[in-house]
């Protein structure tokens, strides 16, 4: 921290307790939304703190990074001094409070000018009713998504594989991985990390759970730890019938049986 910002513990020595201005931060807030670059990171921080107070602490946000990436595809990054450096607006002691929360409010009014009024209110409309989401992740990704029994594919920003999953409706399961009361720091974690949303329909819950189970024991999801390594006694197996020309499922044990099973 001392590093990316210059604070140290001499320099908040006399800074006042969380629970000691915590009420004040709610009175200024409130009937307001907030507004910062990477809202849901910060805001996130705000919960936190007022939890441990035992207050419930809700706004709602307006992430500029999100809308920069809406209004200024293709920059190489969009951190606050990337887009500020674009944009020539000035950023004066960056990772300090002041300084970018005056970079930050100088972003929003760029983007007010880059739309008209009705688009402008639209594309804040839109931002507000897709706080909830991952910063990488736009809105439509989500409306893409079917209502149907199904896995669906968590990718970072490389493109690997961090996280599969099975539900009846994979819509509605997707957006429950995007809570802001996440209290897993591994779940947090995850979310910031999603860039990118797929998804396979099955047709039936029963192949969604033995390609669920597949897909994690192939690809290794960083985020599926807890059922990488899970050892099955029991297959399902191809047998050829009485007849030979045909062949049927079965359910064997392993140790039964000399050849692979087509799923275990």
């Amino acid at each position: 921290t001392t590093r990316l910002n210059g604070i140290s513990e001499l320099s908040v020595q006399d800074a006042p307790k969380f629970y000691e201005i915590a009420r004040r931060i709610v009175e200024m807030t409130a009937d307001t939304i907030l507004v910062a670059h990477q809202a849901r990171f910060d805001y996130a921080f705000l919960k936190q703190a007022y939890g441990r107070l035992g207050y419930v602490y809700k706004r709602r946000q307006i992430c500029t990074l999100r809308l920069s990436r809406e209004l200024f595809p293709g920059l190489p990054s969009y951190q606050l001094g990337v887009i500020c450096r674009h944009l020539q607006i000035p950023l004066e002691n960056p990772h300090r409070a002041l300084g970018d929360a005056t970079a930050t409010l100088a972003l929003l009014q760029r983007i007010r000018n880059h739309r008209d009024a009705g688009q402008f209110r639209a594309l804040l409309a839109g931002e507000m009713k897709s706080t909830t989401l991952p910063p990488a992740v736009h809105q439509r990704q989500i409306d893409a998504l079917p209502g149907d029994v199904g896995i669906y594919f968590f990718y970072d920003a490389f493109g690997r594989l961090i996280y599969t999953g099975k539900s009846k409706s994979i819509r509605k399961r997707v957006l429950s991985h995007f809570s802001n009361d996440l209290k897993s720091p591994k779940a947090r974690e995850m979310k910031a990390r999603i860039h990118d949303i797929g998804y396979e329909l099955t047709g039936s819950e029963l192949v969604a759970l033995l390609l669920e189970s597949d897909t994690i024991k192939r690809m290794q999801p960083r985020f599926n730890r807890s059922q990488r390594n899970v050892r099955y006694r029991h297959g399902i197996f191809a047998v050829p019938t009485d007849a030979q020309d045909f062949m049927r499922l079965t359910i064997k044990e392993l140790a039964e049986m000399d050849n692979a099973p087509l799923v275990s």
